[in-house]
């Protein structure tokens, strides 16, 4: 075994660019390997059928097609938007928004929304922004 590790350590300090001509040909020996390996299954394809996870990924799936991940949407506003009228006015834009049954149904179930007043009140611990001066 001495005299094996002995040979490679001599093989790859007096003749590197073997040692790099192997690993170049195993890497694309490797990849040209990898376009034949068969796609790793999907989560659905493991489940038996009517099983009543299928049937909600079927469900996910229909309501919400290839856009099924999270969307993140951003409100910008303009003016002085930290002043009581303005985080009031924005309070009541995002209940009014988070309220919309077309909304409301998609939203996730725990804290689908963040928005500034909700950091705001929370500090000032006020539940409206009418009485804040």
């Amino acid at each position: 075994m001495d005299n094996a590790l002995s040979w490679f350590s001599r093989l790859v300090t007096v003749r590197p660019w073997v040692t790099l001509l192997v690993l170049l040909l195993l890497t694309v020996a490797l990849a040209a390997g990898a376009a034949l390996r068969e796609p790793p299954p999907d989560a659905a394809a493991a489940l038996p059928d009517g099983s009543p996870i299928t049937e909600e990924i079927a469900e996910i799936e229909e309501r919400f097609g290839e856009s099924g991940e999270v969307r993140v949407s951003t409100l910008l506003f303009r003016g002085e938007a930290l002043t009581p009228d303005g985080l009031s006015q924005m309070d009541t834009l995002i209940d009014s928004i988070v309220m919309d049954p077309a909304v409301g149904g998609i939203l996730a179930p725990t804290d689908p929304v963040f928005s500034p007043t909700l950091m705001i009140g929370a500090m000032l611990q006020v539940d409206s922004f009418d009485s804040v001066s």
